[in-house]
């Protein structure tokens, strides 16, 4: 009930007991009215609201700090009745909830109202927006009544990627620059065709197709190479702060960055998910936008040969991926001692770009 049902109930009752005892039926009919008005607006509110709730956010997928817009549009489906409505939308990240406020609209029949709001992308993870908590009144504000409405819709906030370049297994960079391609980083003859409809044409070798005259490509099947092996270490004992978001944005940023290269990928996580290569580059960064510390339940991945990203390990912790070819901290990282493979620590993922240049598993 609102305030001004809660007003209108009080003088009717009041009314209503002054005319009876005085015994003005004039009186006491005006008070018999006022009560009558807030049963009906209660009446009215009991009955479904025919109400249609529709969410769109645009993009789906975001990339950390971008930009993302919900669009909320709320229609009164009634053929007679208008409706009040107000409330609030419901928006829920890693970090916590927070309620997007919707203001106070009159809704004739068939008319719609339209709220927007940026959608925070802060936080790397899935934002869910929804399901929507509607106020509405009837046409004279007497009664308030609220409900969920609507569905939830899903955004998701990739990790936010850095420039890196990433020298792949066995290879060196290829003769145009734009990174290893062939064994020993030679691009052999037999790797090279005539173009054909369709093929992409960032994989024209330009040098060579100058000096036949013709758009000549570069042939990828049977180079026989072993993925690019990634593991993201997200036990949740060596991550502090915000470690484990450097190392997300970390490990997504190699990963894009062998998969624009052209190198197959295999993405692992400590915790057991795995995105095998072949995939596509919104798979792997699903994954890492789904990704949270976990508590260690069991061995982790092999890290033989691969790219480990991790937090603070100490050193009973650090040695469970010390196969790795390539360790990252982002933290202190303990001195290097024998055949230990090579550590890198940065600050976080934008220090980590800027040394891992060079780097090779």
């Amino acid at each position: 009930m609102t305030r001004r049902g809660a007003g209108l109930t009080i003088a009717g009752a009041v009314l209503t007991t002054v005319g009876v005892w005085l015994r003005y039926p004039e009186i006491a009919a005006l008070g018999a009215a006022a009560l009558a008005a807030v049963l009906a607006a209660f009446a009215a509110g009991l009955l479904p609201a025919r109400l249609t709730v529709v969410r769109t956010a645009a993009p789906a997928v975001v990339m950390r700090d971008g930009t993302c817009e919900a669009t909320l549009t709320v229609r009164n489906d009634a053929r007679w009745w208008p409706v009040t409505v107000a409330g609030a939308d419901r928006c829920r990240t890693t970090g916590g909830e927070q309620r997007i406020p919707v203001p106070p609209a009159r809704l004739r029949p068939g008319a719609t109202a339209t709220v927007r709001y940026p959608v925070p992308t802060e936080r790397r993870g899935l934002v869910r927006l929804g399901p929507l908590s509607l106020g509405r009144s009837d046409p004279f504000g007497l009664a308030a009544f609220h409900g969920p409405a609507g569905t939830v819709s899903v955004v998701a906030v990739h990790p936010r990627l850095h420039p890196v370049r990433v020298r792949l297994p066995g290879a060196a960079p290829d003769p145009d620059g734009a990174g290893a391609r062939g064994p020993h980083g030679a691009v052999s003859a037999d790797l090279l065709r005539g173009y054909r409809p369709g093929d992409d044409l960032r994989q024209v070798h330009w040098r060579t197709s100058a000096r036949a005259g013709a758009l000549v490509v570069r042939e990828r099947a049977g180079t026989g190479r072993a993925p690019l092996r990634v593991l993201l270490d997200d036990r949740a004992e060596v991550h502090d702060g915000d470690t484990f978001e450097a190392a997300c944005e970390a490990a997504a940023s190699v990963v894009v960055a062998a998969l624009r290269d052209g190198a197959a990928v295999r993405l692992s996580l400590a915790s057991g998910a795995v995105v095998p290569e072949g995939r596509a580059v919104a798979e792997y960064l699903g994954a890492l936008a789904r990704a949270c510390p976990h508590p260690a339940t069991g061995a982790v991945p092999a890290a033989h040969g691969a790219w480990c990203f991790t937090g603070r390990p100490d050193a009973a912790r650090l040695g469970a991926v010390a196969a790795a070819a390539v360790i990252v901290l982002f933290g202190p990282a303990p001195p290097a001692a024998g055949a230990r493979p090579r550590i890198v620590a940065a600050r976080d993922a934008a220090d980590f770009a800027r040394r891992c240049d060079g780097e090779r598993p």
